[in-house]
């Protein structure tokens, strides 16, 4: 964001990030060697991603433990 950057006094951008978690980082660096939180998991029947949440497959609909409650 060179040109916001100059408007508002020649802010570096470079090294502002956002967690989009709770986790905090100290660094760039060290949000980018984070692993990314996982919002699926794998349908134990069919293999197709399901939400964490959800208690049947969208693709097999297979009921599947709530991981909340397995």
């Amino acid at each position: 964001m060179p040109p916001l950057g100059m408007i508002i006094g020649k802010v570096d951008f470079s090294n502002l990030f956002l967690s989009l978690t709770d986790k905090h980082f100290d660094s760039v660096a060290a949000a980018k060697a984070a692993p990314a939180p996982p919002s699926t998991r794998e349908c134990p029947y069919c293999c197709a991603a399901i939400p964490l949440k959800a208690t049947r497959c969208s693709s097999c609909t297979a009921e599947v433990p709530n991981v909340a409650t397995a």
